[in-house]
């Protein structure tokens, strides 16, 4: 996983490079059974948020 130094380097990286993830959909927090049955098909392409209200 690596230390706290490491993540922040890897969030420094992403930031200074403007790096944005793929997001495949977003569940709401209610849907949660949902969003975790699509990861578990693998249907999605990218990442799977949930968001709370």
């Amino acid at each position: 996983m690596g230390s706290d130094r490491d993540f922040q380097s890897m969030l420094d990286f992403v930031n200074t490079h403007k790096i944005k993830p793929v997001v495949d959909q977003v569940f709401e927090l209610k849907d949660g059974p949902k969003a975790f049955a699509r990861m578990e098909a693998g249907a999605q392409f990218g990442k799977i948020v949930i968001q709370h209200p």
